[in-house]
């Protein structure tokens, strides 16, 4: 899906509303986007526990707000934030390797897990145990693109700059 301004994102519940409001230049060449998040009618200001900035990441093209079964929902950032529907709180969880060379790709959420995917990095976090496992690939290796095995929905396939694929187990 392609994001731009005034892109809006309502949980299935609707108690949750992301609203994407504009893209911001935050330090020389960093583009991130600015956004206004309201639980239950109310505005939530600094989601990001220990964060510099409240903004989303600028690449939200492969971007999945919501679980599955509607209990989670994330927001990209340099920490891995979720907030917990059920339980009305948030939870920052991993802060990944931050430079200019390890670009969020996109995520994803299987029935327990969500998977986050940076151009050098790549997690798998349990929801129920709040756990995260990490991969981080080095030299000139980089993510470019990735997507769920249809006929196995523990699988994903990630695709490289130098035209290599792996398939990674969840």
């Amino acid at each position: 899906m392609q994001i731009k301004e005034n892109t809006v994102f309502i949980s299935k519940s609707k108690n949750v509303v992301l609203d994407i409001i504009s893209k911001e230049e935050i330090h020389i060449g960093t583009f991130m986007w600015r956004f206004s998040l309201k639980v239950n009618n109310k505005e939530v200001e600094n989601i990001y526990i220990g964060s510099e900035t409240d903004y989303l990441e600028s690449n939200l093209n492969n971007y999945q707000f919501e679980s599955i079964d509607a209990r989670y929902l994330f927001f990209p950032n340099e920490q891995v934030t979720i907030y917990d529907v059920d339980n009305n709180v948030f939870y920052s969880l991993y802060k990944q390797i931050r430079d200019k060379s390890n670009s969020f790709i996109g995520n994803i959420f299987f029935k327990d897990k969500l998977i986050v995917i940076h151009e050098r990095e790549f997690f798998s976090i349990d929801l129920d145990k709040k756990e995260t496992n990490s991969i981080v690939f080095f030299g000139n290796q980089k993510i470019i693109d990735f997507h769920k095995v249809d006929n196995d929905e523990k699988c994903i396939i990630l695709e490289f700059n130098d035209a290599s694929r792996r398939k990674i187990k969840i």
